[in-house]
């Protein structure tokens, strides 16, 4: 277990989630939550814009969040 700011995780700044459907726009919502930048990644750019959409109108909102996405 590490606690520090040093940690594994504490050293982290940017997040790349491969995938933008329900799963991965979730896990995208709470990285950006969490105050790192994240990279939302998906073959289809559609899907990409569903996400996004629902990230911003939805789930950010619900967790009391104001993340950024690139």
């Amino acid at each position: 277990f590490m606690s520090d700011s040093t940690s594994f995780a504490g050293g982290i700044g940017t997040v790349a989630v491969v995938g933008s459907g329900t799963m991965g726009a979730q896990i995208a919502s709470l990285v950006a939550h969490s105050g790192r930048s994240v990279r939302l990644f998906d073959a289809a750019p559609a899907a990409l814009e569903r996400a996004k959409t629902r990230i911003t109108d939805e789930i950010l909102p619900a967790i009391g969040g104001s993340g950024q996405f690139a």
